[in-house]
């Protein structure tokens, strides 16, 4: 058996589900994978073993299914409902129609003063890092005219920033650490609080009453925001590389770490994080997005790395796909990954098809993938 087979053995019930408007009826049937009974022929890529009782099914592949042109360089991205909202350098804000994924469209867009490196989008607003313009902040109530609300002009220059409650928290590069913007009038947003990083403050996520600050050389850094006026730094771990941007999952935070890949650190004592795990990759790694068992890496020049974590201390690459572009920002929408591919725009690819386990005795659903 080859060895990209995951192998299913003994007997599998499976239920199928045929759908007629109005009416759901439901089939079963037992299937032990010593006959081609129930196996569509036509159709099916996964492997029937009738003589070793074995379903093998074929590698975890993605594919890319649609993309639409930027005007500027696409460094990041949000989706929210049918839209993708990308900060695209000189262009600032572009809208993308993403509601049929293999015809992505750029329908709205406001210029921005500055660079937009980063985007954030809570409510009818969208957030964004504005570099040396610092906040932007743009009324989306109709994603096709994107209008301008308010703005705040940070002291360093605005990388990435994320948004929760009354709260936009902004990494604000060499300088400006992490600003701390209250944004309950979108149209004045005011100074909160702030803390001065060591390094340059690239990205930043939230994690309960923590800010996670991917702070450049510094690495990752814990800081308790509990108190928007006044943030202390709890913690901090010196990753390798270039910390650009963080991804949280339970107790785990997983680091975009420049040329030293993909970095896992476990905060479960925000006071003293620990090192987890680590995959190195052959690009550099910007931004990270973690859903169930995967991980998906943009990595530059590289592209976008799938990365198998369920061992968090042995990471796999389970699937890779190279973009014309450099990869920079990405987020999950179902099953599609939406990328921001620097110069090539936005890339939405096809990301489901694995099986996160082993199928084992029961009733299972099967992923359209692994037909």
């Amino acid at each position: 058996m080859s060895q990209w087979q995951s192998s299913i053995s003994g007997t599998v019930l499976l239920a199928f589900m045929l759908w007629i408007p109005g009416h759901a009826h439901a089939q079963s049937f037992s299937e032990d994978f010593d006959s081609k009974e129930y196996c569509d022929i036509s159709y099916t890529t996964a492997y029937w073993d009738t003589a070793g009782v074995l379903l093998g099914l074929p590698p975890f592949e993605i594919t890319l299914t649609g993309s639409a042109s930027t005007p500027d360089t696409a460094n990041d991205i949000e989706v929210d409902g049918n839209f993708a909202y990308v900060a695209a350098h000189t262009s600032g804000l572009q809208v993308v129609d993403v509601a049929d994924p293999a015809n992505p469209t750029v329908v709205g867009t406001y210029d921005t003063p500055g660079r937009a490196l980063g985007v954030a989008v809570s409510g009818n607003h969208a957030f964004l890092a504005d570099n040396t313009s610092g906040l932007q902040v743009i009324d989306i109530t109709n994603p096709l005219v994107p209008a301008p609300a308010g703005s705040y002009n940070t002291p360093g220059e605005a990388m990435d920033v994320t948004v929760f409650g009354d709260y936009a928290y902004v990494a604000d590069g060499a300088g400006g650490g992490l600003q701390v913007i209250d944004i309950s009038d979108p149209l004045n947003p005011a100074y909160a609080g702030d803390y001065d990083t060591p390094d340059q403050a690239l990205g930043v996520t939230l994690h309960g009453d923590l800010a996670l600050v991917a702070d450049g050389t510094t690495g990752l850094l814990v800081i308790d925001v509990a108190d928007p006026a006044n943030p202390w730094l709890a913690g901090s771990y010196n990753t390798p590389g270039e910390a650009c941007r963080i991804a949280i999952s339970g107790d785990f935070a997983y680091v975009a770490d420049g040329d030293s890949g993909l970095h896992i650190v476990d905060i479960s004592v925000p006071t003293a994080p620990s090192f987890a795990g680590k995959y190195v990759t052959d690009g550099y790694a910007r931004d990270v997005y973690v859903s169930g068992n995967h991980l998906y890496l943009a990595c530059d020049s590289q592209g976008l790395l799938v990365i198998d974590i369920r061992d968090r201390a042995n990471p796999l690459l389970a699937s890779e796909h190279d973009t014309p572009g450099t990869a920079r920002g990405i987020v999950i929408m179902a099953d599609r990954a939406l990328l921001a591919d620097g110069t090539s725009g936005v890339r939405v690819i096809k990301v489901a098809g694995c099986l996160s386990e082993p199928i084992g005795t029961g009733i299972h659903e099967i992923p359209d993938a692994a037909y």
